[in-house]
């Protein structure tokens, strides 16, 4: 996906994760921050998450887990004390563009390697980031006029018709027609997918799932039948979809697939409204070019200022070991690196 969307490249690979939210009264607390908790239940939640370790990482998914959420509880208390928090509905409009413009997030919620949630705190954690990389500055209306009537004819400023649909891959043709006859009953996919024994187990724990698709990630044949469909209605008949695989010559011409339409979204020109979330960026790295180190200094001071207290005696230490050095060491004079807001057409 273009790195327009991505305000947190060049932050720290430990700060781009998520936020703690609300806590049960009765939930055991793991750790404190500025007497904010942390709590058992959302800290087992991110450990069960991590799937991947930056480059040089001695911590452990545990480890991990913990700075990282310490980390992200302090940039939220920041951007409030420095009026950078980003209204719900640029956060959902971030949410909103990602899911449009990016299929890997899209798989990546079908399988559940991660949630609308989690996806709308990684949104909220990056504007926020660069709220207080940029002092809490806000655009005029003129100058996000300004910017839109300048880049509204970008790729990035336009998205594809948009499918929401529930798919299951069936066998043959006519197993695909009893199924179809069934879910006409039923409306239940998952259902339906734990009586084929020949699905895969990832194929049948996702039928059950919507998953918004655009127009172009659609194969033609299934991208013709939708097209024919009105809201909730499912194909009438197994839809066939040409199939090659040069790993397997013997393998039948064809894949069978049951699709049922939730809803489709035309085709369109992104209006300001839905990328304010990209056009302050665009304004204010002309007077803040260096907003991603000025983010790391001021999250730094905050950090050392800040009371942090971790509960696990197993990850105590971690506070002084790894949670302030980072902090002194991100506070020190770097480099000019060039950390600009994204651009479109830009890549990193």
């Amino acid at each position: 996906m273009n790195s327009i969307v991505r305000l947190c490249a060049g932050l720290p690979a430990i700060a781009c994760l998520v936020f703690v939210a609300g806590c049960d009264a009765h939930d055991k607390v793991v750790a404190e921050v500025n007497r904010v908790p942390i709590t058992e239940t959302l800290y087992n939640e991110r450990v069960q998450g991590v799937t991947a370790f930056p480059q040089g990482m001695s911590l452990d998914a545990g480890g991990l887990t913990m700075v990282n959420m310490i980390r992200d509880q302090l940039t939220e208390q920041l951007a409030a004390k420095t009026h950078a928090v980003p209204s719900e509905e640029m956060v959902n409009a971030a949410t909103d563009y990602q899911l449009r413009m990016d299929p890997k997030t899209n798989a990546d919620i079908m399988t559940g390697k991660v949630s609308r949630d989690d996806l709308r705190r990684q949104k909220k954690y990056e504007l926020e980031a660069f709220g207080i990389g940029t002092n809490g500055d806000k655009p005029t209306d003129q100058e996000l006029d300004t910017t839109y009537e300048e880049f509204k004819n970008r790729p990035e400023f336009h998205v594809k018709a948009a499918y929401t649909v529930k798919l299951l891959q069936v066998p043959d043709d006519a197993t695909g027609r009893r199924v179809i006859a069934d879910l006409k009953q039923t409306g239940d996919f998952k259902g339906a997918a734990q009586k084929l024994l020949s699905l895969t187990a990832v194929v049948a724990a996702t039928a059950g799932k919507e998953q918004t698709l655009m127009s172009d990630q659609l194969r033609p044949e299934l991208l013709q039948a939708l097209r024919k469909l009105k809201p909730n209605e499912i194909t009438p008949e197994p839809v066939a979809i040409k199939y090659s695989d040069p790993q397997q010559p013997t393998a039948p011409p064809y894949v069978y697939a049951v699709a049922q339409l939730k809803k489709m979204e035309p085709e369109r020109a992104l209006s300001k409204i839905d990328v304010n979330f990209l056009l302050a960026p665009l304004v204010l790295k002309k007077t803040h070019p260096d907003w991603i180190e000025h983010y790391r200094r001021e999250l730094a001071d905050f950090t050392r200022k800040s009371q942090i207290r971790i509960a696990l005696q197993r990850y105590e230490n971690l506070v002084d070991t790894f949670v302030r050095p980072v902090a002194n060491a991100e506070s020190a004079p770097r480099p000019a690196a060039g950390g600009e807001a994204p651009q479109p057409g830009s890549s990193r």
